[in-house]
Protein backbone atom coordinates (compact mmCIF):
# COMPACT_ATOMS: atom_id res chain seq x y z
CA UNK A 1 0.00 0.00 0.00
CA UNK A 2 1.33 3.36 -0.97
CA UNK A 3 0.47 4.79 2.47
CA UNK A 4 3.23 3.19 4.15
CA UNK A 5 5.37 5.72 1.83
CA UNK A 6 3.23 8.68 3.63
CA UNK A 7 6.19 11.20 5.67
CA UNK A 8 5.96 9.94 9.50
CA UNK A 9 4.59 6.69 8.22
CA UNK A 10 5.26 3.04 8.45
CA UNK A 11 3.64 -0.57 7.38
CA UNK A 12 2.34 -0.93 10.13
CA UNK A 13 0.70 2.54 10.90
CA UNK A 14 -0.57 2.47 7.59
CA UNK A 15 -2.33 -0.93 8.15
CA UNK A 16 -3.83 0.47 11.16
CA UNK A 17 -5.03 3.56 9.61
CA UNK A 18 -6.23 1.54 6.88
CA UNK A 19 -7.83 -1.36 9.45
CA UNK A 20 -9.56 1.72 11.52
CA UNK A 21 -11.12 2.92 8.32
CA UNK A 22 -12.67 -0.46 7.42
CA UNK A 23 -13.70 -0.69 10.91
CA UNK A 24 -15.13 2.47 11.56
CA UNK A 25 -16.18 3.87 7.81
CA UNK A 26 -13.98 7.00 6.40
CA UNK A 27 -12.29 9.43 8.99
CA UNK A 28 -14.70 12.52 9.50
CA UNK A 29 -11.75 14.81 9.93
CA UNK A 30 -7.54 14.99 9.84
CA UNK A 31 -8.53 15.49 13.60
CA UNK A 32 -9.93 11.80 13.77
CA UNK A 33 -6.88 9.88 12.36
CA UNK A 34 -5.11 11.42 15.65
CA UNK A 35 -6.85 8.20 17.15
CA UNK A 36 -5.53 5.63 14.93
CA UNK A 37 -2.99 3.51 16.85
CA UNK A 38 0.47 3.78 16.81
CA UNK A 39 0.08 6.93 15.05
CA UNK A 40 1.73 10.14 17.77
CA UNK A 41 1.85 13.75 17.61
CA UNK A 42 5.16 13.88 15.74
CA UNK A 43 3.74 11.17 13.31
CA UNK A 44 0.94 13.33 12.44
CA UNK A 45 2.90 15.96 12.58
CA UNK A 46 4.91 14.64 9.46
CA UNK A 47 1.79 13.10 7.79
CA UNK A 48 -1.11 15.32 7.90
CA UNK A 49 -0.75 17.45 4.81
CA UNK A 50 -0.14 14.39 2.69
CA UNK A 51 -3.32 12.81 3.95
CA UNK A 52 -6.73 14.37 2.56
CA UNK A 53 -9.88 13.36 4.15
CA UNK A 54 -13.09 14.74 2.00
CA UNK A 55 -16.34 15.68 3.30
CA UNK A 56 -14.76 16.93 6.54
CA UNK A 57 -16.64 19.99 8.60
CA UNK A 58 -13.25 21.60 7.74
CA UNK A 59 -12.90 22.10 4.09
CA UNK A 60 -8.95 22.38 4.18
CA UNK A 61 -9.05 19.14 5.34
CA UNK A 62 -9.45 17.72 1.83
CA UNK A 63 -6.41 19.99 0.38
CA UNK A 64 -2.97 19.39 0.86
CA UNK A 65 -2.34 22.68 3.27
CA UNK A 66 -1.07 21.54 6.78
CA UNK A 67 -3.09 21.88 9.81
CA UNK A 68 -0.78 24.15 11.55
CA UNK A 69 -1.14 26.41 8.64
CA UNK A 70 -5.33 26.82 8.45
CA UNK A 71 -5.08 29.82 10.14
CA UNK A 72 -2.87 31.84 7.03
CA UNK A 73 -4.93 29.77 4.71
CA UNK A 74 -8.07 30.97 6.34
CA UNK A 75 -7.11 34.44 6.04
CA UNK A 76 -6.05 33.93 2.16
CA UNK A 77 -9.27 32.57 1.58
CA UNK A 78 -11.03 35.80 3.07
CA UNK A 79 -8.77 37.70 1.46
CA UNK A 80 -9.00 36.85 -1.96
CA UNK A 81 -11.25 34.96 -4.24
CA UNK A 82 -9.77 31.19 -5.17
CA UNK A 83 -12.76 30.22 -7.23
CA UNK A 84 -11.71 26.87 -9.46
CA UNK A 85 -9.43 28.26 -12.33
CA UNK A 86 -8.29 31.44 -10.47
CA UNK A 87 -4.93 33.37 -11.23
CA UNK A 88 -2.30 33.37 -9.41
CA UNK A 89 -1.94 35.85 -7.15
CA UNK A 90 0.32 38.41 -8.49
CA UNK A 91 3.19 40.55 -6.50
CA UNK A 92 1.00 43.28 -5.25
CA UNK A 93 -1.50 40.63 -3.96
CA UNK A 94 0.81 38.37 -2.13
CA UNK A 95 2.21 41.75 -0.49
CA UNK A 96 -1.43 42.38 0.41
CA UNK A 97 -1.66 38.80 1.90
CA UNK A 98 1.12 39.30 3.92
CA UNK A 99 0.52 42.55 5.41
CA UNK A 100 -2.90 40.96 6.45
CA UNK A 101 -1.42 37.53 8.21
CA UNK A 102 1.04 40.28 9.94
CA UNK A 103 -2.11 42.24 11.31
CA UNK A 104 -3.41 38.73 11.92
CA UNK A 105 -0.33 37.83 13.83
CA UNK A 106 0.38 35.16 11.05
CA UNK A 107 3.92 34.18 10.50
CA UNK A 108 4.22 31.93 6.94
CA UNK A 109 7.66 31.40 4.91
CA UNK A 110 7.48 32.75 1.51
CA UNK A 111 7.36 28.69 0.22
CA UNK A 112 4.65 27.71 2.72
CA UNK A 113 2.68 30.77 1.92
CA UNK A 114 3.18 30.02 -2.49
CA UNK A 115 2.09 26.43 -1.35
CA UNK A 116 -1.14 27.60 1.06
CA UNK A 117 -1.92 29.92 -2.28
CA UNK A 118 -1.65 27.27 -4.67
CA UNK A 119 -3.57 24.74 -2.76
CA UNK A 120 -6.57 26.91 -2.20
CA UNK A 121 -6.02 27.64 -6.40
CA UNK A 122 -6.30 23.76 -7.06
CA UNK A 123 -8.47 22.72 -3.99
CA UNK A 124 -10.31 19.56 -4.82
CA UNK A 125 -8.55 18.84 -8.12
CA UNK A 126 -6.88 15.35 -7.94
CA UNK A 127 -2.93 16.19 -7.75
CA UNK A 128 -2.29 12.80 -10.49
CA UNK A 129 -4.17 15.07 -12.85
CA UNK A 130 -0.64 17.11 -13.29
CA UNK A 131 1.30 14.01 -13.38
CA UNK A 132 2.50 12.69 -16.68
CA UNK A 133 1.96 9.20 -17.65
CA UNK A 134 -0.17 8.41 -14.23
CA UNK A 135 -3.71 6.66 -14.96
CA UNK A 136 -6.83 8.56 -13.87
CA UNK A 137 -8.32 7.43 -10.23
CA UNK A 138 -10.41 4.18 -10.68
CA UNK A 139 -12.24 4.05 -7.68
CA UNK A 140 -13.87 7.89 -5.51
CA UNK A 141 -11.90 8.81 -3.03
CA UNK A 142 -12.70 7.16 0.45
CA UNK A 143 -16.20 8.17 1.27
CA UNK A 144 -17.40 10.01 -1.46
CA UNK A 145 -19.61 7.64 -3.15
CA UNK A 146 -20.18 4.78 -0.18
CA UNK A 147 -20.73 4.71 3.04
CA UNK A 148 -17.29 2.67 4.20
CA UNK A 149 -14.28 0.74 1.87
CA UNK A 150 -14.37 -2.40 -0.11
CA UNK A 151 -12.41 -5.22 1.87
CA UNK A 152 -11.83 -6.83 -2.09
CA UNK A 153 -8.63 -6.04 -4.11
CA UNK A 154 -5.48 -5.36 -3.24
CA UNK A 155 -5.57 -1.25 -3.80
CA UNK A 156 -5.98 -0.12 -0.20
CA UNK A 157 -4.24 3.15 0.36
Amino acid sequence: ALLQYVAGLNAKVAKEIVDQREREGAFKSRADIKKVKGLGPKTFTQAAGFLRVYGSSESLDATAIHPESYKAAKTALDSFSFAEGAAALDSAEMATLRQKLAAAGVQVGDLTLNDIVESLRTAGRDPRETLLGVPPPILDPIGAGSAGSSKSGGGKA
